[in-house]
């Protein structure tokens, strides 16, 4: 007798902790995703601490942005690993320096538009990039664009 109640008690809580492990728990919903939250980039599927990640915006598809406003004289702008484009308006000319983004992906564009006449308009390189025809006089409303070509770590004007 106490072998069958031993047996049965054992068998129960056996089949009570399979129902415990098998109960599934909700996972903590982002309630808002904001341009600055990263999303881990799995390289190949890889389940190695990653290395890189993305934004929404990337993810998404949708091109990142940056409107500057107002801009006077001299102005200095880095692009954003996720920045396609980069606004601004001016009530007189201005000199824009701006420089690539740190981490492009592969076909990344980037482009700039000043709603005023630029006198001059310099996109340079970002640590171990390349820019090809990055200076350029600028004229209201005029969008100079470049993309990158990873291949070979070079910023190409573009339409």
């Amino acid at each position: 007798m106490f072998r069958k109640t031993f047996f049965a008690s054992l068998a129960g809580l056996v089949v009570l902790s399979g129902a415990a492990l098998a109960q599934s728990y909700p996972l903590a919903q982002v309630q808002t995703v904001t341009p600055t939250d990263l999303f881990p980039d799995l390289v190949a599927g890889s389940a190695s601490v990653p290395s890189r990640y993305a934004t929404a915006a990337q993810i998404a598809g949708s091109p990142g942005y940056n409107y500057a406003g107002a801009l006077s004289g001299t102005v200095t702008y880095t692009f954003g690993n996720s920045v396609s484009n980069y606004f601004g308006s001016a009530a007189s000319a201005i000199t824009l320096n701006a420089t690539t983004a740190p981490n492009p992906s592969d076909g990344q564009r980037e482009c700039i538009s000043i709603t005023t006449s630029t006198t001059t308009l310099v996109l340079a390189a970002n640590t171990g990039q390349t820019v090809t025809g990055g200076s350029v006089s600028a004229t209201a409303g005029t969008v100079h664009c470049w993309t990158f070509v990873g291949a070979n770590a070079t910023w190409y004007p573009s339409p």
